[in-house]
This record gives structure tokens, sequence and C-alpha cells, in this order.
């Protein structure tokens, strides 16, 4: 269910023209479909004008990953490499931070820097000393903006099956 709400504002208008900035953190905003209404406006007779409406759907985030989800399996005692990339696909530097990085899960790098227009490729690798089981984590890649983007990592770890025998008494 979406909720609608004000948003914080500034405008400057010249002309027959008119710039909306909007005055919110971009991390509320991303993501979301903003509708904008304009009225009460007169033309230099002193005519009113009709209201006008505009929707913008906010994407200002320029770190993607190249994938969502990563799904892994491995043998107890061992431990599993894999590298997944990101990009810029801003015309900034970002400043970029990894968030939530579990402890069963490694990285050769969890902070930098990424020129625009680029792309950087993470290795990460798992612990030998996991138990078996299944474990997720989502891991976020935040840049400037304050914007998380979530990279979901699966882990399965096996093992050999016991051969137990039971002996009747």
């Amino acid at each position: 269910v979406t909720q609608e709400q004000n948003l914080a504002y500034s405008f400057v208008a010249s002309d027959n023209k008119i710039v909306i900035s909007l005055d919110e953190d971009a991390d509320k905003l991303e993501g979301t479909t903003v509708h904008i209404t304009v009225k009460n406006v007169h033309d230099i007779n002193g005519n009113l004008s009709s209201p006008i409406t505009w929707s913008a759907f906010i994407h200002q985030n320029t770190l993607v990953w190249t994938e969502d989800v990563v799904a892994l399996t491995q043998k107890e005692g061992d431990n599993t490499g894999f590298t997944v990339a990101f990009t810029n696909s801003g015309s900034n530097t970002e400043n970029w931070t990894l968030v939530s990085l579990p402890s069963w899960l490694k990285v050769d790098a969890e902070y930098g820097q990424l020129t625009p227009q680029s792309s950087k490729t993470l290795k990460f690798s798992t612990q030998e000393s996991i138990a078996i089981g299944k474990y997720e984590a989502t891991v976020y890649l935040k840049g400037n903006n304050d914007i998380y983007t979530p990279l979901t990592i699966s882990l399965n770890v096996t093992g050999e099956q016991p051969s137990w025998t039971v002996n009747s008494v």
C-alpha cells in the first residue's frame, strides 16, 4: 500500500520555465513515484491557469550490482570463492562502502572510490569453519547518496551422511 505525502521542495520560475527541486534525502526518494502539481499560476494578463500535474519516477542511485542474488553450495571444511561486480553509471566519483557483511563471508575490499562510468569486481570467499546448514545474508552497497543497493548471498553447506548402525541387545 502506497501512502501519499507532501514533500519539501523549492522552485525557480522564469518566463515559461519552472525548475522544481525536491529538498528531501535521496535515500527516502529512491524508487518512488512523485506526482508534482503546479496550480494557482497567473499568466501575464492575470488569468488563472488550470492545474498541471507531472509524474516522475525517482532513480538517482548510480551504483548497481551486476547481479542481485548469488547462490552457493560448499562441502563442510571447504571454502568457496566467487566474484561480483558493480558499476557506477553516474558522472561523479562514488565513495562506496559495503554494509552488513556477515561473519562467515570475507571480501577483498569493504570500501573505496569508483570513477564515473566504470566498474569494480569484488572477490568474496566463505570461511572453512562454517557448520553444516543453510545461510543467507544481504550485503548492501552504499554510495554518496546513502542509498543501499542489496546483494543477497545464499550458502548451503553440506556434509557426509554418517553410516550408523544400531545393535540390538
